[in-house]
């Protein structure tokens, strides 16, 4: 389960959250486990069923109304409840006025409680932000990710197969390489994999016999691109030329990535054999596919009528 800490939204400074902590600094190591945060809403009428733990936890107007109409007593009890649901912290507009009694409990019951100068819909704005950079789920993979056509395009394939002479093919046909030998690929929210270059190799392309060539100072900013979605995966298969073993890509087939399955197809790759050609026409027939057209269901539905026409021919001639 992933997991930070709530001093660490104290501590950023990239996501412009201008948070003050203003009590309960021994719950900074806190651990917020959602990448969504909530108002107390109806749990601060003690249908505490509503309220979700390690949860950041947002007190705006509509509470603060509530809690202000409450003896410190009663305000203190809620309080005391809402701490054994796990919240993480508490965030409240700077323009608000502050029940003194919700300071003491949540120091008391080690809430962390934060003020902020934003107004509302630009704190959630920001905080959705930076909890999505926070929680999306990230793994690297050997391959080289293009953007041919305007489809991420993933060649994976073993070491040697040709990955890159490829990806150098395409870029000279005019489209853009995203990353060569690991690429970087995180999950969004709405469950897209984003894929782009480590820093320390962006731009670069290693060349076996020419070594690492920076396509950037070669061929200008429209060769790479910074980030793409990837929306196919192609295999590069080596084989000799006496080898030529037939692979069936006509059954659709997917290759899961963060559990995201993505169109998967495998292509021979043998001396003397255009591959770039091939991937362009490979793309072109998945974008046909996107639109609901496909070639091989085309052919068996005109050999099937072939077929019917031919035996409706044959029983003609015998009558």
């Amino acid at each position: 389960m992933q997991e930070i800490f709530v001093e660490e939204l104290e501590q950023d400074d990239k996501s412009q959250l201008q948070l003050r902590l203003i009590a309960g600094a021994t719950g900074l190591k806190k651990k917020i486990r959602s990448p969504y945060t909530q108002q107390l809403g109806l749990g601060l009428t003690g249908e505490f069923k509503y309220i979700e733990p390690y949860q950041i936890t947002i007190l705006g107007d509509a509470e603060i109304s509530y809690l202000l109409k409450l003896d410190n007593e009663k305000i203190e009890v809620i309080i005391n409840k809402i701490s054994k649901i796990n919240i993480p912290c508490f965030i409240i507009s700077s323009i608000l006025e502050i029940p003194n009694i919700l300071l003491k409990s949540s120091e008391k019951n080690e809430i962390p409680l934060f003020l902020t100068t934003l107004e509302m819909p630009v704190l959630r704005k920001r905080i959705d932000r930076f909890l999505e950079k926070k929680f999306k789920e990230k793994v690297s993979l050997h391959g080289v990710l293009l953007d041919v056509l305007g489809v991420g395009v993933l060649l994976i394939g073993k070491s040697g197969v040709g990955k890159s002479e490829t990806a150098l093919e395409l870029v000279l046909r005019g489209h853009r390489m995203v990353a060569d030998d690991m690429v970087y690929i995180e999950k969004t929210r709405d469950n897209k994999l984003l894929g782009k270059s480590f820093d320390i190799i962006k731009n670069l392309l290693e060349i076996r016999g020419l070594g690492i060539l920076d396509l950037k100072r070669l061929f200008g900013v429209s060769a790479i691109r910074k980030m793409k979605k990837i929306e196919l995966v192609i295999e590069l298969l080596a084989q000799d030329n006496q080898d030529k073993t037939e692979i069936d890509n006509k059954e659709s087939q997917f290759f899961s990535i963060l559990g995201v399955s993505l169109p998967f197809i495998r292509i021979p790759f043998f001396l003397g054999r255009n591959i770039s050609t091939i991937i362009e026409v490979a793309v072109r027939d998945y974008l046909l596919k996107t639109l609901g057209y496909h070639s091989n269901e085309e052919f068996e539905k005109r050999l099937m009528n072939r077929i019917i026409k031919q035996g409706e021919k044959n029983f003609k001639s015998k009558q």
